[in-house]
């Protein structure tokens, strides 16, 4: 078998890292069942700056500090992958530099052909409770253009 499974590495990642966290605990043991890991870099947390570009001038400026985890791993002496996920989350940062680096190797492991179709599922799964939640905030949304002031409340005014 010749060929990973293709989906762009930022959609899996978006899906792995927005998803159930048990994808990434299934898809990694499976990983580790057919092959040799290798730690690089274990997780470990790290700050970075935040560099935001401001739209009236254009400048760029540091916003704050945020707390990453990072891991790097190789799998099969070839394929390096890294993790980052935001927070303190050692072990999805591990488990997603395993499956970076899956995703990388020249020849399709045995358990890798069902994950495209999980992955997809994640993310129409995904998909719908961000549509539900954007349901429930519509309805909480105010028109502020079309709010009375207390005296054409009094004047019926509509």
């Amino acid at each position: 078998m010749s060929g990973a499974p293709t989906m762009a590495r930022s959609r899996r990642t978006c899906i792995l890292v927005e998803g159930d966290p048990l994808l990434s605990t299934l898809l990694c043991e499976q990983i580790a069942q057919e092959c040799r890991i290798e730690t690089i870099t274990g997780p470990r947390e790290v700050l970075v700056m935040n560099k935001v570009r401001e739209n009236a001038q254009a400048s760029l400026f540091y916003l704050g500090e945020a707390l990453l985890t990072e891991c790097r791993v190789r799998l099969a002496s070839s394929v390096t992958g890294i993790g980052l996920i935001l927070g303190a989350h050692r072990t999805r940062a591990y488990e997603l530099a395993v499956i970076d680096a899956a995703f990388c190797l020249p020849e399709l492991l045995q358990a890798q052909t069902g994950w495209l179709e999980l992955l997809e599922r994640e993310e129409v799964r995904l998909a719908a409770v961000c549509e539900q939640t954007r349901g429930v905030l519509a309805a909480t949304r105010v028109e502020f253009s079309r709010m009375l002031t207390p005296d054409e409340r009094r004047e019926g005014v509509a």
